[in-house]
């Protein structure tokens, strides 16, 4: 172990002072990379307007008016509704009002799915006080148990 400790201090030490003798780029070539990355990427647009361009099937750029890229958009994303929007930016954390009506929603549909499972038909609309209070009525003075 300590003979592993020596060897890798040993080849910093080579990294190290290896180092210095790498030449530090000179400002000529700096100027020449800077340049290269200010170039547009497309043409400018010829009547001043923003320009699009489609990179394959998954994705968009829109370029400035100079042709300089401004934004790549993913279109493989799965598209939200605006009030999907709104509804997942409200809220803390993890948690927002998108989540909870998701939740909501997926716990009515296993009370649906389960009633299903037991040989019930979904409830699609509640029984009705009237109906209830008759169902009950008939049990009156019997035992729960018997």
């Amino acid at each position: 172990m300590k003979s592993m400790t020596l060897l890798l201090a040993i080849s910093l030490c080579v990294q190290a002072a290896a180092a210095p003798a790498m030449a530090a780029p000179s400002a000529l070539q700096v100027q020449k990379w800077v340049n290269e990355f200010r170039k547009p990427a497309i043409p400018p647009s010829a009547e001043g307007n923003y320009q699009i361009e489609r990179i394959g099937k998954r994705f968009l750029m829109v370029y400035d008016r100079t042709g300089a890229p401004v934004v790549a958009f993913d279109l493989s994303l799965t598209p939200i509704s605006t009030i999907e929007m709104i509804l997942g930016g409200i809220g803390f954390g993890k948690l927002n009002l998108l989540k909870l009506i998701q939740l909501i929603k997926k716990a009515h549909q296993a009370g649906q799915d389960a009633a299903a499972n037991e040989g019930e038909a979904p409830v699609e609309h509640p029984q009705s006080d009237v109906q209830i209070t008759k169902m009950l009525s008939s049990l009156d003075g019997h035992q729960r148990d018997s």
